[in-house]
């Protein structure tokens, strides 16, 4: 009788050690959901806060660029860079072809690049870009 007593204590025992490590796994699983819960939620104000934040940037950075350079182009500085650059264009177009610029002449006189210069000015006119048409329909085939 007192073996079947302590054997039953044991036993109870086991119960109430086995209750709270079920316990403790259930608080530790709950726990981890909450974290896990609370580190998305984060995640996701996070996301939101820094694309508020890249967005109003992005505008910024665009708008002080878009003033850089309005403020460049009509400064002195770059009235003359453009002219210095337009000269130096001027004189190597006037000048007689040397070797190395007559392999560049002879691809600019021949029929195909006359044709796609062309085009090019055209859809220039249109506000598009051959590239991006050369692009787009080989993306479409």
């Amino acid at each position: 009788a007192e073996r079947d007593a302590k054997y039953a204590q044991a036993l109870a025992e086991q119960r109430k050690t086995a209750h709270r490590a079920a316990e403790d796994r259930l608080k530790i699983a709950v726990q981890k959901d909450a974290r896990d819960r609370h580190r998305q939620l984060m995640k996701k104000q996070q996301k939101a806060e820094f694309d508020q934040f890249w967005a109003k940037r992005e505008t910024d950075q665009v708008q002080k660029n878009r003033i850089a350079t309005e403020e460049w182009l009509d400064s002195k500085e770059a009235t003359n860079t453009i002219l210095k650059e337009f000269t130096r264009i001027k004189r190597e177009f006037y000048r007689p072809p040397t070797p190395r610029s007559m392999d560049r002449e002879a691809k600019l006189k021949s029929l195909a690049s006359i044709v796609l210069i062309k085009l090019e000015s055209i859809l220039f006119q249109q506000g598009l870009l051959l590239n991006e048409m050369i692009a787009q329909y080989s993306q479409e085939n």
